[in-house]
């Protein structure tokens, strides 16, 4: 079977509430995405965070009002954060259809751990640049 790396650095288009989270590179728009949020393409629905949950149960707990307050916190803290360590470990692999043929996209995490505190819109990072260089 095929297999696609595509390299992200930003989460974009979450809906928790729909389970629809997009990711992006240094801003730009990164392909295999599975549909549009207002103009912006999602990666990843409520049935690939399900088969998530199943694989990665200690990654994924399913929300809980009590203990994660909203499904923002709960996404932003949790999901967004777990979803990218598993990028950073080459563990988050979907498949997809792509050009009539199952191919296993791998979305691999580049840089520090996603902190949607410090995450500044525009600014290149300095990995996005070294790859850039050899692109």
């Amino acid at each position: 079977m095929r297999e696609v790396v595509v390299v992200v650095n930003q989460f974009v288009c979450m809906n928790y509430t729909k389970g629809k989270i997009g990711f992006r590179f240094d801003g730009g728009v990164i392909p295999f995405e599975i549909g549009f949020v207002d103009n912006s393409a999602y990666h990843i629905d409520s049935d690939d965070l399900n088969y998530l949950q199943q694989l990665y149960p200690q990654n994924f707990p399913s929300f809980n009002r009590r203990l994660h307050l909203s499904k923002k916190n709960w996404g932003e803290n949790v999901i967004e954060r777990n979803l990218c360590k598993l990028m950073m470990h080459n563990k988050l692999v979907l498949r997809r259809t792509y050009k009539e043929e199952e191919t296993n996209i791998r979305f691999k995490w580049v840089g520090p751990v996603w902190n949607r505190a410090s995450y500044h819109e525009g600014q290149l990072s300095e990995q996005g640049q070294h790859l850039l260089r050899y692109m």
